[in-house]
């Protein structure tokens, strides 16, 4: 599109030289026909118009006798842009950034650069370029763009000679302009300069597409790998599959089972775990608490004697916390137990037991987790430990309990005034006492008011009335 505002700009000859001259720059006295301007594009005389006063509207070229010549801000923008150049033999370029896929590099900074020299519409190759620029006998070609881009024919021109062109645009630049500001659009602005081609950007795009390729072959090659080591495991799964599925079977017949526990036994005695636990609870082979000897569905996934693993399960978590801690132990847990025993037990668990819900017709089959939780819940019916309820038998916990004392009374808590009386209560085995007293107290301190204490007497509420009737408290929702 052409232009088709105020022309700023007309050409004078003086002597042998033609100047581009700024409306700005034409004397009071040269007004009219007598600034000698022609028009940069026809050469048609051009006449200054000039105003006697700032408010009678621009000054500006104009041509005498003539159409308006369409191109003629075009031509003289271009020559301008040209022109300063040349004379600055300087410009600030942007920088050089290489892009290849999700690479990239920055190969030069933006940066000012000083020309050693300068030529204009010199013939390079089969293309003219505005301007020609030397750093250092490396040239520079440079586009002023105002209507027309570069069309794709004369860039792959630029991409055959492989010559650095940079690209400034000055098709957004407003007519009423003097030639400070375009000086400075030319030589030191960033916004309308862009990189045609690029020679170092191509080099590096070249270097970057190799790092891709590259990057590219190693994730190829990793994922083939990677393939390749997951189908192995799965048919390293499938054939373990298949033989656990006949391991498990010799492991559950019964005369199997039996051959075992006679070996077992015979080396009980001499079994650093048992002699540990034994020791810390002063019990021996010849006098074994019942609780230390309970048969338990699946047990065999241990890979030694009952006594052993239960001495184990019971002095760690239930002996040396009642030892310890009384009536205030914290929970224990299935899942801290099982760890606890993979680790101890290492070497002696029969791991094809341990987990079994992937091999098909076991699913029934108690694995290490429901044998632990199984014997928790035996030692529970002996008063040595109360389940809390969980989702699942993994997550499950107990709390640990002293056969000897009155542990219902830890949940109440001691600041009660009550607490005393509670407590003789039931040490006495005054139960209906106690119950009549608890329905008086569940009155008095309402959940609303004292959640806490009516929390807690309604759950020894239920242990009262449990106790009174000569049963055992099994199990308790918290």
């Amino acid at each position: 599109m052409a232009y088709t505002f105020k022309l700023p700009y007309g050409l004078r000859k003086e002597g042998e030289v033609e100047r581009l001259l700024h409306i700005s720059e034409i004397l009071p006295h040269e007004s009219g026909l007598r600034c000698n301007c022609v028009c940069p594009n026809c050469g048609e005389r051009l006449q200054a118009k000039l105003p006697k006063t700032k408010e009678d509207f621009t000054p500006r070229f104009a041509h005498h006798n003539a159409d308006t010549c369409d191109y003629a801000t075009e031509t003289a923008l271009h020559m301008k842009a040209k022109e300063i150049i040349e004379r600055e033999k300087r410009m600030v370029i942007p920088s050089v950034v290489a892009y290849y896929n999700n690479l990239s590099k920055e190969v030069s900074p933006k940066r000012e650069v000083s020309f050693d020299r300068v030529a204009l519409e010199r013939l390079v190759g089969n293309i003219i370029p505005d301007i020609l620029a030397y750093k250092d006998e490396r040239p520079l070609m440079i586009e002023i763009t105002i209507t027309h881009g570069i069309d794709d024919d004369k860039f792959e021109k630029i991409e055959k000679l492989g010559i650095s062109t940079l690209e400034i645009d000055l098709s957004d630049m407003d007519t009423d302009f003097d030639p400070e500001f375009l000086k400075e659009q030319i030589i030191d602005s960033l916004d309308n300069k862009f990189w045609v081609y690029n020679a170092v950007e191509e080099k590096e795009k070249e270097r970057l597409k190799k790092e891709y390729l590259l990057i590219l072959k190693k994730e190829e090659e990793a994922q083939k790998k990677a393939e390749e080591k997951r189908k192995r495991l799965e048919k390293f799964h499938e054939e373990k599959r298949q033989g656990k599925a006949e391991r498990i079977k010799k492991l559950l017949d019964n005369n199997y089972q039996e051959e075992l526990r006679q070996t077992w036994e015979k080396g009980l005695s001499s079994d650093p775990i048992w002699i540990k636990a034994s020791k810390g609870m002063n019990i021996s082979l010849h006098k074994v608490p019942e609780y230390i000897n309970v048969e338990i569905p699946g047990e065999i996934v241990f890979g030694c004697d009952r006594r052993v693993w239960q001495a184990y399960i019971f002095y760690r978590y239930v002996n040396n916390k009642v030892k310890l801690f009384r009536d205030k132990t914290f929970p224990i847990s299935v899942k801290r137990i099982q760890e606890n025993v993979k680790e101890e037990f290492k070497g002696r668990l029969n791991y094809d037991l341990v987990y079994m819900k992937d091999v098909a017709g076991y699913n029934d089959v108690p694995d290490l987790t429901q044998v632990i939780y199984d014997y928790l819940k035996r030692l529970q019916e002996y008063g040595y430990l109360l389940e809390l309820e969980a989702g699942h038998v993994f997550y499950s916990k107990f709390i640990v309990l002293d056969p000897d004392s009155v542990y219902e009374m830890r949940f109440i808590p001691t600041e009660m005034p009550e607490y005393k009386k509670i407590e003789n209560l039931m040490k006495n085995s005054e139960w209906d006492e106690c119950k009549e007293l608890i329905k008086e107290l569940l009155l008095k301190y309402s959940q609303k008011d004292h959640p806490k204490y009516f929390d807690a007497l309604a759950y020894l509420f239920d242990c009262v009335i449990v106790r009174s009737s000569g049963g055992i408290l099994l199990e308790r929702d918290f």
